[in-house]
Parts: C-alpha cells; structure tokens; sequence
C-alpha cells in the first residue's frame, strides 16, 4: 500500500491565505497591503485576462482553478478532477508518494516534502486572485469569506 500525502484545494487556498498572514506579520500599520490588495499583486497572465472587467463568472473561476490543476499534475501531484461544492466553489484534492514510502516500495525516489510543498504553493497561487474575487462577487459559505479590502482593492485594480 502506497502512502500518500494529500492536500485540499478550495476556492481561497488556506495554505496561501496563511502564508500572506504569516508573511504580512498580521501587523494593523496602515502602510501594508491589506490581503485583498495582496491577492490582487503578482498575477498570472491568465488571471489578468480574466480580471481584465473585474469580473469573474463561473466559466472564469473553473478555468483559473484547472490551471492550477494542470500545474499542480506537472509538478508532480495525483490531483482528483474539479468538483462543483454547493456554494459554487470547486474544490480537489492533490496527493504525492513520500519519499519514505518510495524508499520502501523501491519506486524513484520523488522530490523531499519541503520541495513538493513549494511546488503546491506556486500552483495554488496561480488562481488565488481569481478565487478571490469569486468570493466577493458569489454567495459562498461562511467558509469562503471575502478577504478584507478586497472590494476596495478590485475597484483601484487596472490590471
């Protein structure tokens, strides 16, 4: 039996969203970025496309967050196809064998833990914008709130 490690996705990745609060120092100085401004800093070409009107449809989202899937499968995940949640956000799962675990079975060895879960980062990132915004302009669970300043944000935003 093989041991994977596995990993959720959703329409606001809580790895990135924790990672802006860790990186931010979740400081109240009024001259850093609120999140939502942070959301909108370093975009895809992609996601500049699809925020071009500051909009984003359903057909928008579902597109920016199979690209983050496609990355995440060239970077080396087992990721389950996009599902529809009731409240309109997709969501996935990714997994990778451990490295102790293709050890033991006598499979290549995979890139260590540290590296896959840079390799996550940067895919979740590549919707994380778009995601966003999505929240903001679609009822969606108490789960997926809006990030704060992100409304404020998105109508300075000139892509």
């Amino acid at each position: 039996m093989k041991m994977l490690r596995a990993i959720g996705g959703t329409a606001i990745p809580l790895v990135w969203l924790l990672s802006v609060l860790v990186a931010s120092g979740c400081s109240s100085d009024p001259q850093k970025a609120s999140l939502g401004e942070e959301a909108l800093q370093n975009l895809t070409p992609l996601e500049r496309t699809i925020l071009a009107d500051k909009l984003v449809s359903p057909a928008e989202y579902k597109r920016a967050q199979q690209d983050t899937v496609d990355c995440l499968r060239k970077a080396g995940f087992a990721v389950v196809d996009l599902v529809q949640t009731e409240d309109g956000t997709l969501d996935y799962s990714a997994s990778y064998e451990v490295p102790e675990t293709a050890a033991a079975t006598g499979g290549p060895p995979p890139p260590d833990m540290s590296t896959m879960d840079a390799r996550h980062l940067a895919c979740e990132k590549r919707s994380a914008g778009v995601g966003a915004v999505f929240v903001l302009q679609h009822k969606t669970s108490l789960l997926n709130r809006p990030l704060p300043g992100l409304k404020e944000a998105l109508e300075k935003y000139e892509g």
